[in-house]
């Protein structure tokens, strides 16, 4: 998604996403046989809310309001009732079950609408079973588990919970510490407390621009070495809806 470009053209919503926290191999292999958790694939993008209404309005995790593309923006005037979208949030349905707002989806977008659709969701353990695996062979970013029952509850509640998500590799938030000169590739650092570690180097690819000083971008990796750095890290994109206080150390995984 595309930022708006300046601080001063975004504006609070008072609309916040809400956030998923991640669990093991061992978590995730007892919800395949729970039937109160439903599965979805986990996208890799920019979480966007969209606020249908007399306007369209996107609205990032912070809850700014940003720009839309314009593909995202015709669709979404497509549809037929003012709404909240956040993967499945219509109205004022944050209160009723998962389950039932699913439900509501599907009511309000029969077969997806242009730029936007919806994620197959899997309840029974044989099609979690099957979508699992088929998403591990594709090299997929991972899986979402939501509790059948679980209300929308903005922003990531404590560890557990109603909403998860279980990630096939591990990716972290990065700070962009230097440009290295004559090279497509960035240094990147973390926060460990206050001081800024040094994390290694990531290639820019040619189809994406070498991003600026400062600035956050996702980054996926095999593992990490405890003094040291990430190893093989593959660049994702930036993170123009994250403030660097959220690229910490103890984001990642760490080679035993």
């Amino acid at each position: 998604m595309v930022n708006s470009g300046t601080e001063n053209a975004q504006r609070s919503t008072g609309i916040l996403p809400q956030l998923l926290n991640p669990i093991n191999e061992v978590e995730v292999e007892r919800l395949m046989f729970d039937p109160s958790h439903w599965m979805q694939q986990k996208h890799d993008g920019k979480r966007v809310i969209i606020q249908v209404g007399d306007t369209i309005t996107g609205i990032n995790r912070k809850g700014l309001s940003i720009a839309l593309p314009q593909s995202i923006a015709e669709s979404a005037a497509a549809i037929r009732s003012p709404c909240i979208l956040d993967g499945e949030a219509v109205g004022d349905q944050r209160t009723r079950p998962y389950s039932k707002r699913h439900e509501a989806l599907f009511k309000l977008i029969d077969e997806g609408v242009g730029s936007i659709d919806w994620v197959e969701t899997y309840c029974r353990e044989a099609s979690k079973r099957d979508a699992f695996d088929r998403l591990v062979r594709e090299r997929a970013e991972g899986v979402v588990l939501k509790h059948v029952d679980a209300p929308y509850t903005p922003g990531r509640l404590a560890s557990g919970g109603p909403q998860l998500k279980f990630k096939f590799h591990s990716t972290a938030s990065l700070i962009v510490a230097s440009v290295n000169k004559g090279k497509r590739s960035v240094a990147l650092a973390l926060l460990d407390g206050q001081k800024r570690i040094a994390v290694g180097n990531v290639t820019i690819p040619p189809n994406a621009a070498v991003p600026v000083v400062g600035a956050v971008i996702e980054a996926r990796y095999l593992y990490a070495f405890k003094g040291g750095s990430l190893y093989q890290p593959v660049f994702i994109g930036v993170h123009d809806d994250l403030d660097v206080n959220a690229c910490t150390l103890t984001q990642l995984k760490f080679k035993p």
